[in-house]
């Protein structure tokens, strides 16, 4: 089977409890079984990844991770891609946008770097359901705005959490000249990557490494983030849970994260091979 299946992980291919279903799992083993390729498309990077390490082994071969700033060879287990920002760039932007109250997380190849005080309050920047992976993969620091200001340069991807969308949307307009890459996540974040780099550039630069053809890729997703990479795959799949706007865009609807959507996927891929 040649082709790609691209998979965004929160929202689409994790259920409510943050796990893959055993059906879920059954049905992209088997997919992988028969030839074709499984990557995720997440904005997570490699130490958030490590609650997974079976699924991994089993049958994911690819990351187009931290939204596209990094690209991971499971098989070789190397880097194949890393892009980002600047310490200037990455200082200014950080200084603009703490004129709000914000939670902030850095993210690079190894690791993912929170503040201990917002930490323990997540709820208030309605990110929850994450705090469990936090505790156990994120590192805290006790003032996470100065660290922001001072370990910028070399961060893949930085999330910026709100405590409601008007101040997203502050956020959003006062970054808007910025050259950098800005996506909207969750309820209230702020996805800033480096310039250009975006899920489905990381698309882009999978195929051309495997010598695969775009139209041979299928993309998978629910947020915002998701946009570019099922804008720029062959077939581009919404989960039952996506905003309306993902819904709108893509040219099919499985089911939703709680109800092993994705094994749709795989079904109507062997259906039609």
């Amino acid at each position: 089977m040649n082709k790609l299946l691209a998979l965004d992980m929160d929202g689409t291919l994790l259920n409510s409890e943050k796990k893959i279903s055993p059906k879920t799992r059954e049905a992209l083993k088997h997919f992988h079984d028969l030839g074709g390729i499984v990557a995720l498309s997440t904005g997570r990077g490699m130490v958030e990844l490590s609650d997974y390490p079976e699924e991994i082994e089993e049958f994911i071969d690819y990351g187009i991770l931290l939204s596209g700033a990094m690209i991971y060879d499971f098989n070789k287990k190397e880097t194949i891609f890393y892009k980002s920002l600047t310490q200037d760039l990455g200082r200014e932007v950080a200084r603009t946008i703490l004129l709000e109250d914000v939670m902030v997380q850095y993210m690079d190849q190894n690791k993912s770097v929170l503040g201990q005080w917002e930490f323990d309050h997540m709820e208030d920047y309605h990110i929850l359901a994450y705090k469990p992976m936090y505790q156990r993969v994120g590192s805290l620091v006790e003032n996470m705005n100065q660290y922001a200001l001072d370990h910028a340069g070399g961060v893949g991807k930085a999330n910026f959490y709100h405590r409601d969308p008007e101040a997203r949307l502050r956020s959003r307009d006062r970054l808007k000249d910025f050259p950098i890459t800005i996506a909207f996540a969750e309820k209230t974040s702020i996805e800033v990557s480096p310039l250009g780099v975006s899920k489905g550039k990381g698309l882009e630069f999978l195929c051309n490494h495997l010598g695969m053809s775009l139209t041979d890729t299928v993309a998978v997703g629910d947020s915002d983030n998701d946009l570019t990479v099922l804008q720029t795959a062959g077939l581009s799949v919404a989960m039952g849970n996506a905003t309306k706007e993902i819904i709108d865009t893509c040219q099919m609807v499985v089911g939703d994260n709680d109800h092993d959507g994705i094994v749709e996927v795989v079904d109507y891929l062997l259906a039609n091979e």
